[in-house]
């Protein structure tokens, strides 16, 4: 897993798992790992569904249409779900981004 980059938005910021993390999918539910800090984390539910698709390496506007229609919300509400686990993740430790917002 490593350093894979995931998602770029529109913009030029890009996301990309920590490389210490590695994770595995489960039935329901899919556990994260921090080897270097000995973390470790479940994700479930839409949470883990985006994580899914941006392993997937989906588009970012791909993503937002699909929680859109998962949820059935507008795009803007399925942006601001995403956004809201990308910052939850990047809080954590489990992604890094680089470039410029």
């Amino acid at each position: 897993m490593g350093e894979k980059t995931f998602l770029s938005n529109s913009s030029t910021l890009t996301y990309q798992c920590a490389p210490s993390i590695i994770w595995a999918a489960e039935l329901d539910q899919t556990l994260l790992v921090d080897r270097e800090r000995g973390l470790s984390w479940f994700i479930e539910g839409v949470e883990a569904t985006i994580w899914d698709l941006l392993v997937a390496a989906y588009p970012y506007e791909r993503i937002v249409y699909f929680l859109s229609l998962l949820l059935d919300v507008p795009a803007v509400e399925s942006e601001k779900v995403l956004l809201a686990a990308i910052q939850s993740w990047h809080d954590r430790g489990i992604i890094e981004t680089s470039g410029k917002p």
